[in-house]
């Protein structure tokens, strides 16, 4: 929409929708309930330090007693406790994209199967969703909700449209959340008896089929282990050599699409946009984004 209201560019369904999808929530919970009986959780802790040794993994937690591993996974996204005792800060691997995120429920303001939007320069407005450009990364405290929500406001005044009512949804919502359009890219992201999964070893955040590419890591890493009876030595290899190309393959930037700078900007992307929804246009892109969701060959590990 322009800043009255009107329509000026429309996407159908299929340019950010699949055969299936589920929500990340509903997917915690479904691989929750069917690993729990075979599977030891502790919730509400994390690991403070990790010493590898010829036998296995010596780790401490936060409040859990120091306990003994064979292997130490890091599947705890982009900005990955385990990835920065293990192999260093995050500054090293991360690439900031220029842009941030913020999601939160918006309650009434949503609309059911239809996503409305509007851009101001720099800024990009929806019903739970906000993206806005920045040159720089942000100083806050992760912890502080209040304070980003804050930083989110300011970022929006004067934007105009409907901006307003959905910010103050933005004030009151319970699940809000903020982070940078970074990448995190890892020549090695397995070391010793310690492996990333997931966006932890190589995440794009929006865009970066994050949550799809976490699954297929988990079928890969558990299926080369497997393979080889257990032994890291041989897997861990394995499953870089397979999933790194194709996590590279998937990074991407919708900050600039989602928040063009200028004006001028704007009108580009929205007439990008109209061209996009022409059922040629949208085929052919559809063949596109399935070509990169499915260019690896998946071993079919037995057992």
């Amino acid at each position: 929409m322009d800043a009255r209201g009107r329509r000026k560019a429309s996407l159908p369904p299929d340019f950010a929708g699949g055969e299936v999808e589920i929500r990340r929530g509903d997917l915690s919970r479904v691989l929750y309930e069917a690993s729990r009986d075979t599977t030891e959780y502790l919730f509400g802790d994390h690991i403070t330090s990790l010493t590898e040794t010829p036998g296995g993994v010596d780790v401490t937690f936060k409040h859990a007693p120091a306990r003994t591993f064979d292997l130490v996974i890091g599947a705890d996204g982009m900005h990955s406790g385990v990835r920065a005792l293990a192999f260093g800060e995050e500054a090293r691997f991360s690439r900031f994209m220029g842009a941030y995120f913020a999601s939160f429920s918006a309650g009434p303001l949503e609309r059911e199967g239809e996503l409305v939007t509007y851009n101001a320069p720099g800024r990009f407005v929806s019903a739970g969703l906000l993206v806005f450009r920045t040159e720089q990364l942000l100083d806050y405290d992760r912890q502080d909700v209040e304070v980003q929500k804050r930083i989110v406001a300011g970022a929006y005044t004067g934007a105009g449209w409907r901006t307003g009512e959905i910010i103050e949804a933005m004030l009151a919502a319970p699940d809000f959340y903020l982070d940078s359009i970074s990448q995190i890219r890892m020549e090695q992201f397995t070391d010793g008896r310690v492996a990333l999964l997931g966006d932890a070893g190589h995440g794009a955040t929006i865009g970066g089929m994050g949550t799809g590419l976490g699954i297929v890591g988990a079928y890969v890493l558990a299926g080369e282990l497997a393979a080889a009876g257990g032994d890291h030595r041989v897997a861990f290899p394995r499953y870089q050599e397979l999933m790194r190309p194709y996590a590279w393959g998937s990074m991407g930037n919708a900050g600039k699409f989602l928040a063009p700078r200028g004006k001028r900007g704007i009108l580009l992307r929205n007439q990008m946009v109209k061209l996009m929804s022409c059922g040629p246009v949208i085929k052919m892109m559809g063949r596109m984004d399935m070509k990169v969701a499915s260019n690896i060959t998946l071993p079919d590990y037995e057992g």
